[in-house]
């Protein structure tokens, strides 16, 4: 139990041995559950899904300030954490000017390449997807993917936010001046 939870948070260096955690206090993970997603509303399953149904090169899902969520498909011949700064800047940017038009809000916003065209949508207030595809004869097979799962992947995120705030509480201050311990313990000079 000990091993899965501190996994998924992540925080402990390479080469410790979770197994037997050296605490000073008690475990303070003891007691608590981690509920394991159903696969399909994993973000970056969706993700997966929509990029294979619509033949899109990739799919990126970013946060309104830039920060990449996850990402699906072909990215390797460009930085899907520069793209995913850049779009939100972009959606962002085209949201204001509508608001200046008198639109309250921009839902879809398309950019026409010559070989590579960008759809980004909002799903949340603070969360937009971001899909690259190549052929203009795919914009409405594109727009209609996406719409079809803005509802799964909003539930998705709603999921997971609620996952983190659990795990959050369910930590409580303990685990801080435990993680805090171990910190030192591993990174002390002798």
């Amino acid at each position: 139990e000990y091993r899965k939870s501190s996994l998924i948070l992540g925080i402990l260096p390479l080469g410790v041995d979770v197994a037997k955690p050296p605490l000073r206090d008690a475990d303070p993970m003891q007691g608590i559950e981690i509920e394991e997603v159903p696969v399909r509303t994993k973000p970056g399953r969706i993700l997966d899904d929509l990029v294979e149904g619509c033949g899109a090169v990739g799919a990126i899902l970013v946060s309104k300030s830039g920060v990449k969520i996850a990402h699906s498909g072909q990215m390797s011949d460009f930085n899907p954490h520069t793209a995913a700064a850049l779009m939100a800047g972009t959606f962002v940017g085209q949201q204001k000017v509508a608001e200046m038009l008198g639109e309250d809000e921009i839902v879809i916003a398309l950019q026409q390449g010559k070989n590579r065209h960008v759809q980004t949508s909002r799903i949340t207030d603070d969360v937009f997807l971001v899909v690259i595809f190549e052929g203009t004869e795919r914009i409405g097979r594109v727009r209609f993917s996406v719409s079809r799962i803005e509802e799964p992947m909003r539930k998705a995120l709603e999921y997971t936010q609620e996952q983190t705030r659990r795990l959050e509480g369910s930590l409580g201050e303990g685990f801080g001046r435990s993680v805090m311990g171990l910190l030192d313990d591993t990174f002390e000079t002798r």
